[in-house]
């Protein structure tokens, strides 16, 4: 117990997981408040837009990782020359990259307008302009996560989540209904942002005048911001938004607006799963980037990790099996029951996607590249056995179950198989290969 308590990965992991509890304390209440607010069609509509959201930010999610990336690699080497230098660089690349990517969304949301049945242009606008400045949030994050300001960090996510929802409760009470829901995110990452540059600015201004450098450090390469890399850091982030949110975008397609209300909270209150041990994935990347920039052992960290996820996981679970109707009418209220019968089993679910978000985060950090293909061929598989396979609404969360549980099964496997081998051939004395 007390090699646990100090645990670098389980204290850090702890701490970030207290902030991101507040965090989506608030994120839910902004839930909650929405679906009690507006009707159970517009509440429909809002989740089916923000899951658009998720998937067209993934850019701008590849600008964290890649930053923390950089960051935690440099400072491990005591290359803080390069940090600084990498920091003063980023910004108008950024700005670009976002540019670039807004214009090829305005472009698509015609298709978008007739795909989703939801012909309001205004509320794609809002999505566009809150796309944009998520590059520049997401940033900040990275900056945070890489140099392990892990307070900061846990304190810039929970004030985000506290504005946005007594922004979108104050704007949807005026009136403005999904477009106040919408705007409310926008709003609160501007002024969160402000606050995150100021701390970044303090922090960096004190290593550099602690002089944390070592210049006798040259024969290590700095480089991660290939091209490579960065490929890898986009596909990956994008294919795991894409499996924990097509479903909701699918079922906004195939049944009416309604249904996919219904659907929604299943979802929302589902994926708090997902949520529970994502404040652990944050540690353990800079934790395992910074061990395989010094050429350390990095998957006990990673075993750590997953065996934290799993209890983590399985504690929520067994509260949805008891209890769903309680959860459901507490949280969201009693003209959401019919999502009762789906909760646990969409929690379930979501159990595999937790613990393949710590696989994607691990091979991000290690700079491994099979489980991109992978996900690639398992997104087309998740969207062709919801295409065939929607005739319930259970039927579709099953469709999710099979594309979780089968990914994350193989590349637990590809990453353990050696230490599985070993293990085997302890228990049956059994021959293991060399090289495999």
């Amino acid at each position: 117990m007390k090699n646990i308590l100090n645990d670098s990965l389980f204290k850090n992991g702890i701490y970030i997981f207290i902030f991101s509890m507040s965090a989506n304390f608030f994120n839910y209440l902004f839930q909650i408040a929405m679906g009690r607010l507006l009707t159970v069609s517009e509440y429909g509509i809002l989740n089916s837009l923000f899951s658009i959201l998720l998937i067209i930010s993934v850019p701008a999610g590849t600008i964290t990782i890649i930053a923390a990336k950089n960051i935690s690699h440099n400072l491990a080497i005591s290359k803080f020359n390069e940090v600084k230098k990498f920091i003063k660089n980023i910004f108008f690349k950024v700005l670009l990259f976002g540019m670039f990517v807004l214009i090829v969304y305005f472009i698509f949301v015609p298709y978008l307008m007739d795909f989703m049945k939801i012909n309001v242009f205004l509320y794609y606008a809002i999505l566009g302009v809150v796309l944009l400045i998520s590059f520049f949030f997401s940033l900040l994050m990275g900056i945070l996560q890489g140099a392990k300001m892990y307070g900061i960090y846990g304190v810039t996510g929970g004030l985000s989540s506290a504005a946005k929802f007594v922004i979108a409760v104050v704007l949807v009470l005026l009136g403005l209904n999904i477009a106040g829901a919408l705007l409310s995110t926008f709003i609160a990452q501007i002024a969160v942002s402000l606050i995150a540059v100021i701390f970044i600015y303090s922090y960096f201004k004190k290593i550099g005048s602690k002089q944390v450098l070592d210049e006798n450090n040259d024969d290590v390469s700095n480089n991660v911001l290939t091209i490579k890399y960065f490929l890898l850091v986009l596909f990956s982030l994008f294919f795991y938004t894409f499996f924990t949110n097509i479903d909701l975008i699918m079922v906004k397609h195939f049944f009416p607006s309604k249904e996919a209300g219904i659907y929604a909270v299943s979802a929302l209150l589902g994926k708090i799963i997902l949520y529970l041990p994502a404040s652990f994935a944050v540690v353990m990347f800079p934790e395992v980037s910074h061990a395989h920039a010094l050429n350390n052992k990095t998957k006990r960290i990673l075993f750590k990790t997953i065996l934290i996820t799993a209890l983590l996981c399985l504690f929520g679970e067994i509260f949805y099996i008891l209890f769903p109707d309680f959860i459901i009418s507490v949280l969201m209220g009693t003209k959401y029951l019919k999502a009762s019968p789906l909760l646990s089993l969409y929690g379930f679910s979501m159990f595999s996607f937790a613990i393949l978000s710590i696989m994607v985060n691990y091979y991000m950090a290690v700079q491994k590249y099979l489980l991109v293909f992978l996900m690639f061929f398992f997104a087309i598989f998740e969207v062709v056995l919801i295409s065939l396979f929607h005739q319930t609404m259970v039927s579709v969360i099953f469709c999710v179950m099979a594309t979780g549980y089968s990914l994350a099964f193989i590349s637990l496997i590809n990453i353990f198989y050696i230490d599985i081998l070993i293990l085997i051939k302890r228990i049956f004395q059994l021959p293991v290969p060399k090289k495999i």
